[in-house]
């Protein structure tokens, strides 16, 4: 859980060690202070997750880094990391691209504040974002930040804790804690940083050369550069005396600190784990010279585990260390010393014909030990989550189903790990069922395997259990029990009766509703379903998420009027729809939105005041996440407190489209402000009309440190092959229509690190007749050959849609894209995602949505796009 926690850690960022010059302070809190109030941080009660803070700083001048000034209230030694990373942009760090410039590394082991000198000090220029994060380790203990909370207006903390399921950056104001802001304050040296200010290494600085001993070839080093000085950008090779930080110049000083410290031993010690299981302490090309594992500099045998298990090698079994069994295509049985085993004796469980027995119920396993199988399941019906491309440590269970039902199976296990799961009929048999992660359990590790298995009496299915890839592994539990048969309950009909003791599937067999487990007809759980079928009978929304299903709902008579929405799809014909009515509570503009991601294609119809009194309409909206793939959106529109606004929704395409859904209101009261998008600049501060009459886009809650303005076609960039499509254009000849082009391999190929500035229009095509949407295809043989990658867009001022496809078709001939996005008109934005796997992809880029107002004479259709 996230929670609060008192007398914890406190960051006052802060730079320049105490023989450096202190006279620049840059800060987003309007004190440097630090307060002793509650801080936020993932953990239980007394014990600490692993967390990391951040804030991205903006810089106005250029400055030198050496330093940072920090506190903690915990009395355990544990080591806290400190980066820095030189932001492409201002706002949270997962949107930016980081460039690291410096790191710091201070072992707390007691209370109190901190200075801790930077690994190496730094140059931030000026106009540059600073993105500072701390990372506290999983402790055991209490450990965190101490809070600031007098930041400055449009200043955040970062915060991201996996054990709490929060796998990103998010703001502390966004999971309940705004008044837990960190105070970071950067103090700093105006100006570049002088190398030569920066302190000498405290040991052995003598060894000039750092082949690790003081000897002859440092004298001749000094000599190479004798007389040399340092003018501000370098330090002088030799340069080693006086202490701590050298004179920047080279001279006898430098030469007698070598005779001072003649045959030194300057080598790096640290524990080295041979295979045996034996340790002792060796340099790291030692270490690794003898085939050893290396614990990390200064370390000692005691810093790392070097027990040594039996390792089966075919039938010959060794005493050998995890690392060195691995090397030698072994497998660890953790448990065991050769003593013990017979390595010619199958492990039970490792292979099918070993299965070990399941029951229903907990069936513990653990695959530490077992072998990892060289073919490869797949998982179309979870291919996203299930990983296993590589080979993974696996176990196997037989179990034979006493019932004809629907089995639960899952590996629900809070200690256990990232698993993966499929079933077969039979060994070498068919795969019936599969799962990579589960979604609906409680109580369960980060990512677990959750499925359903239809079973029939008396056959027996054998239960293959991995992991997402080769690093997971380890102990768990398989979970199987019968899928309890559905609660009976009311079923609401078409034609306003109800029956008693139906389940949900018998309910739909029915062509019903179903109200809900144990529910009665006596009771009338059906009105809910039948009020705001006609305008007379709408039912009242306020703001925020709102309800209906027009599962039920028969179509009205008044046909709306689609010329005030042409363009979006909003093809009404004979659409069930529902009516409901939402009275203003404030004067400004709302926002009438269908996005729910479990519901259908809407379309929405706004009226004022009356039913026959229509004043917006739409059928596909853009600009939301997490909704269905088209959902309807009616934007700032302008209201009046206390006047009645009646919202009608039907569906795409007359009756095809019909379900439950959502309509939330948003209100912006009158005299809001935000920023807005115009001309290529932020102005801050602005309201909604006042945006609108500068041409731009509003971004309602945001500041302009939030928002990253559309600056136009990058210096240096590409161009895209084809022009913007306008009406008569003939969509054969387009030289980037990809997979959509007349011999389906017309792609642009897109340079890693090379924008391509581009047109993408709706148009509607010459020969066909037919409107279409200009999407751009290229082609990257980087990108194909996998790995994780970066892309960088901006758009004028249409959403645009963009992101990888599949350009391998599924069964059914369709192509998916792996990653998608939608970037909102006027802005620029970066997105990266994960290790994709090897594959045939394409970059794609387009109108985010089929707006017929999204053309080459709107002036809104330019874009860019960079691959890195």
């Amino acid at each position: 859980m996230i929670k609060l926690l008192s007398t914890m850690t406190c960051i006052t960022m802060g730079l320049a060690s105490a023989s450096m010059a202190q006279d620049v302070v840059i800060t987003q809190n309007d004190s440097c202070d630090t307060d002793s109030l509650e801080a936020v941080a993932c953990g239980a009660e007394g014990s600490t997750a692993e967390n990391w803070y951040a804030r991205n700083i903006l810089v106005d001048q250029t400055v030198s880094v050496n330093s940072i000034t920090w506190g903690s209230a915990n009395p355990t030694s544990v080591t806290a990391n400190i980066f820095f990373s030189i932001s492409s942009g201002p706002g949270n760090p997962d949107a930016n691209v980081l460039t690291p410039v410096g790191t710091a590394t201070q072992l707390m082991d007691v209370g109190g504040l901190y200075t801790t000198a930077v690994d190496v000090p730094f140059t931030v220029p000026a106009g540059s974002y600073l993105v500072v994060e701390m990372q506290f380790p999983d402790t055991g203990t209490d450990a965190g930040c101490y809070p600031h909370t007098s930041a400055s207006p449009g200043s955040t903390t970062y915060l991201k804790a996996a054990d709490c399921g929060i796998t990103a950056y998010d703001t502390v104001d966004s999971i309940g804690f705004p008044n837990s802001q960190v105070t970071m304050c950067l103090n700093a040296s105006p100006g570049e940083f002088d190398p030569c200010n920066a302190p000498l290494p405290a040991l052995c600085a003598a060894d000039v050369d750092m082949d690790g001993s003081v000897a002859v070839s440092d004298v001749l080093a000094i000599i190479g550069a004798w007389g040399s000085c340092g003018d501000g950008t370098f330090r002088p090779t030799g340069d080693i005396a006086p202490m701590p930080n050298g004179d920047c110049c080279v001279t006898v000083a430098d030469v007698l600190a070598v005779v001072g410290s003649w045959g030194a031993d300057c080598n790096v010690y640290g524990g080295c784990c041979l295979g045996d299981g034996t340790c002792t302490e060796a340099t790291s090309m030692d270490c690794a010279a003898d085939g050893g594992t290396y614990f990390g500099d200064n370390s000692t045998c005691a810093d790392g585990d070097c027990t040594a298990a039996a390792c089966c090698i075919g039938d010959t079994c060794s005493d050998l260390t995890a690392d060195a069994c691995a090397d030698l295509g072994g497998v660890t049985r953790p448990a065991d010393a050769c003593s013990t085993i017979d390595c010619s004796i199958a492990i039970p469980g490792d292979e099918c014909a070993d299965a070990l027995v399941a029951i229903e119920g907990a069936n513990p396993f653990d695959t530490t030990g077992m072998t990892a199988g060289a073919d490869l399941p797949t998982c179309t019906a979870d291919e996203a989550a299930f990983g296993w491309e590589v080979p993974t440590n696996d176990v196997w269970f037989a179990f034979t189903a006493g019932n004809t039902v629907d089995y639960n199976i899952d590996t629900c296990d809070a200690a256990s790990f990232d698993t993966s799961v499929v079933v077969y009929d039979a060994c070498s048999g068919n795969a019936i069922a599969c799962s990579g992660d589960g979604t609906d359990l409680t109580g369960c590790q980060l990512y677990y395997s959750d499925l359903v298995l239809s079973a029939d009496a008396g056959s027996t299915y054998y239960i293959r259990i991995g992991g997402w890839d080769a690093t997971e592994l380890g102990a768990g539990t398989l979970n199987i029990g019968e899928v309890p048969p559905p609660m009976p309950g009311a079923c609401c009909l078409q034609d306003s009766n109800c029956l008693d003791n139906l389940d949900d599937v018998q309910c739909a067999a029915f062509g019903g509703v179903f109200a809900g487990d144990s529910t009665l007809c006596a009771d009338d759980p059906c009105a809910a379903t039948g009020g705001g079928d006609e305008c007379a009978d709408a039912y009242e929304a306020f703001d925020g998420a709102n309800a209906f299903d027009t599962t039920l709902a028969t179509p009205s008579s008044e046909v709306p009027d689609d010329t005030q929405c042409s363009g979006t799809y909003l093809d009404w014909a004979d659409s069930k729809d529902i009516w409901m009515f939402y009275v203003a509570t404030g004067d400004g503009t709302c926002t009438f939105s269908a996005c729910d991601a479990a519901s259908y294609d809407t379309s929405m119809v706004l009226y004022e005041g009356s039913c026959d009194n229509q004043v917006a309409c739409n059928g596909d909206g853009t600009g939301e996440a997490g909704c269905q793939s088209y959902y309807s959106n009616i934007a700032d529109f302008p209201v009046t407190a206390g006047t009645t606004y009646i919202i009608r929704m039907g569906g795409y395409n007359g009756g095809a489209e019909f379900g439950p859904g959502t309509v939330t209101i948003t209100l912006t009261e009158a005299g809001a402000t935000a920023a807005c998008c115009a001309q290529g600049s932020c102005v801050d501060d602005t309201t909604i009309d006042e945006c609108d009459a500068l041409g731009g886009t509003w971004f309602n809650g945001a500041t302009c440190a939030d928002v990253t303005c559309y600056t136009g076609c990058p210096t240096g960039a590409d161009v895209e092959c084809d022009d913007c499509a306008l009406d008569g254009s003939d969509s054969a000849l387009d030289c980037n229509a990809g997979l959509n082009g007349a011999t389906g391999t017309e792609f642009q190929d897109i340079a890693l690190g090379t924008p391509v500035c581009g047109t993408s229009a709706v148009f509607v095509d010459g020969p066909t007749g037919s409107t279409y949407r200009d999407l751009d295809w290229f082609y990257n043989a980087a990108l194909n050959a996998g790995g994780d990658f970066t892309i960088s867009v901006g758009t004028s001022g249409e959403d645009l849609l963009f992101g990888i496809l599949d350009n391998v078709p599924d069964a059914n001939g369709d192509n998916f894209f792996v990653e998608a996005y939608t970037l909102t008109g006027g802005t620029e934005g970066t997105v990266t995602f994960a290790t994709i796997p090897a594959g045939d992809y394409s970059l794609v880029v387009g109108a985010g949505s089929w707006n017929t107002d999204w053309t080459c004479d709107s002036g809104l259709v330019d874009y860019w796009v960079q691959l890195d």
